[in-house]
């Protein structure tokens, strides 16, 4: 599909992040993310951009940059040559690393644009804090992965070449420590960017807004007057990509038609027939596509009727199910019962090992998929789920235990639904 041109905004940031193919993590071990770091390096050197923060998680990672000015000598391109240039060469090292092959991430990465005099501090301290609400360590300050450490005065070799940006967060805070601004901003609970960031693709005042929406109208004329003749199609969901996402919240407020689309894409009604009567523990969810309108189900007796479409996380809240984990490594395999109730998740295997109940995420997939994921955490380390369930209700996914001190155990499992809770 032919992609809105992107812009680039003067005192502008674009906050990144992009994240791995199903069953995949991005980063194994400590190498995986030294690799990474140093392509990032290579390509801050060569596009000339400011980074002034990162974090580099198992399953994805944060980035906020800044480009140069469109009109020096030495600019050699946008987000999009960045990305492609970074992700591609990262996947190279991974696939020829772990003998795979295809794609490493997750669609294309996602971006919004962010005024920077009204934000650059609060994202940094954002994105820092990744790893803690993750429950990956108990203090952000901990995880080696992002660059925190850099504005609280670790010495990390290998981050020397964010000096410039590290000396312009520092001047902001005056005569503030970095840590000392975390904390407050933590306990001021002014930190609750996620919506924003991850569904409106713009953050900034009115006058910010305005000023990307009359960029873009201005790009778009010029590649227009160029000679762009490709077939534009219209956007087909919330899962918005890079540019898409910055033309949608551009137009936010304004009353224009783009935005109406997405509002009627949620209230579609399913059309469904009526099952007899049956008791509640017999019952049996049925799990679909939740972006389709046709039927799934079909039982001759009952005259259909229009319901409103369940919400993804209706769709497995109050079920049971009953899996089989096969370690990766071989061995025998093991059941397990999994239960979400009350928007938590419990694994009865690992429940008596100690590893807390979890909230847990649920979205639509492709196909039809509902794809569910959760991190669970104990004393002694970090429970990986991650799985998606077919319209016809059969589980598949992937756990990964990592214990301190042990070597990683990876299980893949399947399950079907057992029952209503």
């Amino acid at each position: 599909m032919p992609r809105p041109p992107r812009i680039s905004l003067e005192d502008a940031l674009y906050y990144i992040t992009s994240r791995c193919i199903y069953n995949q993590d991005i980063f194994k071990e400590e190498s995986d993310y030294n690799a990474y770091f140093e392509l990032l390096k290579k390509y801050k050197e060569q596009y000339k951009f400011k980074l002034y923060a990162y974090a580099l998680l198992p399953s994805h990672f944060h980035l906020l940059l800044e480009l140069p000015d469109q009109d020096q000598e030495d600019f050699k391109g946008g987000i999009s040559e960045i990305m492609h240039g970074l992700n591609s060469s990262y996947t190279k090292y991974f696939n020829g690393k772990y003998g795979r092959k295809g794609h490493l991430f997750r669609d294309r990465f996602k971006t919004a644009l962010v005024e920077k005099d009204s934000y650059l501090l609060k994202l940094t301290a954002y994105i820092h804090l990744n790893p803690q609400k993750l429950n990956l360590v108990f203090s952000a300050k901990d995880y080696p992965y992002t660059s925190y450490s850099l504005y609280i005065n670790k010495e990390m070799p290998m981050q020397e070449f964010m000096q410039e940006e590290r000396n312009i967060i520092l001047n902001l805070l005056g005569q503030k420590t970095y840590e000392q601004f975390m904390q407050e901003l933590i306990k001021a609970g002014d930190l609750d960017l996620h919506n924003a960031l991850q569904k409106k693709g713009v953050l900034g005042g009115v006058e910010f807004q305005n000023r990307v929406r009359a960029e873009f109208i201005n790009k778009e004329s010029q590649d227009e007057k160029a000679g762009d003749n490709e077939t534009k199609e219209p956007v087909k969901g919330p899962g918005l990509k890079v540019g898409t996402t910055i033309l949608v919240v551009a137009l936010v407020g304004l009353g224009l038609t783009l935005v109406a689309k997405f509002a009627l894409k949620g209230n579609k009604g399913v059309i469904l027939n009526e099952e007899r009567a049956v008791t509640a523990k017999e019952s049996k969810p049925v799990f679909l596509n939740l972006d389709k309108t046709s039927a799934s189900v079909k039982v001759a007796e009952a005259q259909p009727v229009v319901r409103s479409t369940p919400k993804p996380q209706e769709a497995l809240e109050g079920t049971i199910w009953q899996i089989t984990l096969t370690p990766a490594s071989g061995g025998a395999a093991q059941t397990d019962t999994l239960t979400f109730s009350q928007k938590k998740f419990i694994s009865t295997n690992l429940e008596q090992k100690k590893f807390a109940s979890s909230n847990y995420s649920i979205r639509n997939g492709e196909s039809g998929k509902i794809i569910w994921e959760t991190m669970q955490a104990a004393p002694t380390g970090i429970a990986l789920w991650r799985a998606d369930i077919s319209s016809d209700g059969k589980m598949k996914g992937v756990l990964s235990l990592r214990k301190e001190g042990l070597a990683v155990q990876d299980f893949t499992f399947t399950g079907e639904y057992w029952r209503g809770k």
